[in-house]
Formats: C-alpha cells, sequence, structure tokens
C-alpha cells in the first residue's frame, strides 16, 4: 500500500463496495461515506489526497459538497472526481466550474476514473485493475 487516501462518497452500497475494491488493487488507503455529511466528515478528518463523489445523495448534494471542498483552505487543493448517472448536461458544468473532475456513471466508468486515479496520485500504468463487475 502506498497511503495514499482516496474517499469515496456515494450513497450506493454495491458501487462503493466495487469501488473500494478496486482503489485498494491499486495500493490505495479507501475510506468511504454514504452521505454528504459524512463525506465532509471524514474529508476533514483524514484529509485524502483524491475524492469520488456521488451527486445525488441523501443529506446534501454532491455539487454543495464540491463547493464546500472548493472554499475549504484545508480541503481545496484535493482533487475531486464528480460521478452520476444523471444525464443532465448541468451537473457537469457545474462540478467543472467548481474545479471537478467529472465521470458518467455506468459501462466504462472504471476505466475513466482509473485513469484520473493514476495520473492525479502518480501511479504506474502497469497491472491495470480489469472490470470486474457491470456497476462499473
Amino acid at each position: 500500500m502506498n497511503n495514499q487516501r482516496v474517499l469515496i462518497i456515494d450513497d450506493d452500497p454495491g458501487l462503493v463496495r466495487a469501488l473500494e475494491s478496486r482503489c485498494a488493487a491499486l495500493g490505495l488507503d479507501v475510506a468511504t461515506a454514504h452521505d454528504a455529511v459524512e463525506g465532509l466528515a471524514i474529508a476533514r478528518e483524514r484529509v485524502p489526497e483524491l475524492i469520488l463523489l456521488d451527486i445525488h445523495m441523501p443529506s446534501g448534494s454532491g455539487l454543495g459538497v464540491c463547493e464546500l471542498l472548493a472554499t475549504s483552505e484545508q480541503l481545496r487543493s484535493v482533487p475531486v472526481v464528480v460521478m452520476t448517472g444523471d444525464p443532465e448536461e448541468r451537473a457537469e458544468i457545474r462540478a467543472k466550474s467548481l474545479g471537478a473532475r467529472f465521470v458518467r456513471k455506468g459501462e466504462g466508468m472504471w476505466m475513466k476514473l482509473e485513469r484520473v486515479l493514476r495520473r492525479d496520485l502518480g501511479l504506474g500504468q502497469a497491472g491495470a485493475v480489469r472490470d470486474r463487475a457491470a456497476a462499473c
């Protein structure tokens, strides 16, 4: 394990487990949260190197979390990848305006996320984790 922390904030337990497993296979230290409030608390406590963030969650919007992260002196430099299955382009535009990357949930999602993780966290390209579940 390389001790780089990734925080996954998403209310879909199956997706969280799949992403957690894949991130751990890359040697990352993974924390998870299932809603916006819990996610912000963990981000402040653990200060991850990267955050994977769903948009639609209980107890707060992922875009709202993204706004709070962008204005936090402690967390504004942490790269954020906003994930959603919402087809509306407004979410993508808003996420990007807050400095976040944007990935649509669905087929091919893990390949896109893995590229971002490898690039932003300086992980090598060899031994890419293969898609094992249709959810990603």
